[in-house]
């Protein structure tokens, strides 16, 4: 006789019942930015003002956000700091070198996401899914048609490329050798005697002695 099998799918596991046999499969989280719904805190991309996205605090860097959605089961977020070749718009954007992320799987609620900034000019990123683009830049384009970045900002005051100093020793013109032994030094030694003779000689003469 064939077995007769009823299968139930709940909202949140799969349930398997036949024969008196059940079974209760759990489904796989979730993580899809167009189920679930996200609101960073504050509505400006700036530091430290009271409608700011992110607070900054000697080189750390923090931002709030609200994962929400009635099918919303978990999302997938990162915080990831870059080095940039400017504190004003960061581009050219594959330049940038991933600095520091912090990357969690969320459910429903509100949370706090904290990362370290670099010394220097740089990019910060709340981005859905991994801290970098698939091919690990800064370049995160979209996921089915919805941006990964959700919040972003730009800082820093000095660059990341360490400037090469200029040398200020000029160079001086190698004198010649005139010590004990030196060919300058005779000569100058024998022109000096040569000189001396020919001036005693014409002495005599003039005065016959």
């Amino acid at each position: 006789m064939n077995a007769r099998y009823l299968i139930v799918v709940p909202v949140m596991g799969l349930s398997i019942a036949a024969a008196g046999l059940s079974q209760t499969v759990s489904a796989a989280p979730v993580t899809n930015s167009n189920i679930c719904k996200i609101d960073v805190k504050g509505s400006q991309d700036t530091p430290n003002d009271s409608n700011s996205r992110f607070v900054v605090k000697d080189n750390m860097a923090s931002t709030t956000f609200t994962i929400s959605g009635k099918d919303c089961v978990s999302q997938e977020m990162s915080l990831a700091s870059w080095t940039a070749p400017n504190g004003t718009d960061g581009k050219p954007f594959d330049t940038q070198k991933l600095f520091k992320s912090t990357t969690g799987t969320f459910k429903p609620g509100t949370y706090t996401m904290t990362t370290e900034l670099p010394n220097c000019y740089y990019q910060l990123d709340l981005v859905t899914g991994k801290a970098t683009a698939d091919d690990g830049s800064a370049l995160y384009g979209t996921v089915n048609g919805v941006r990964r970045v959700r919040a972003y900002l730009h800082g820093g005051t000095q660059s990341c490329t360490p400037v090469t100093p200029v040398s200020s020793v000029i160079p001086v013109e190698t004198l010649p050798n005139t010590g004990i032994g030196s060919s300058v030094l005779w000569t100058l030694l024998g022109a000096t005697v040569a000189g001396a003779v020919a001036f005693r000689l014409r002495l005599q003469r003039q005065t016959g002695r």
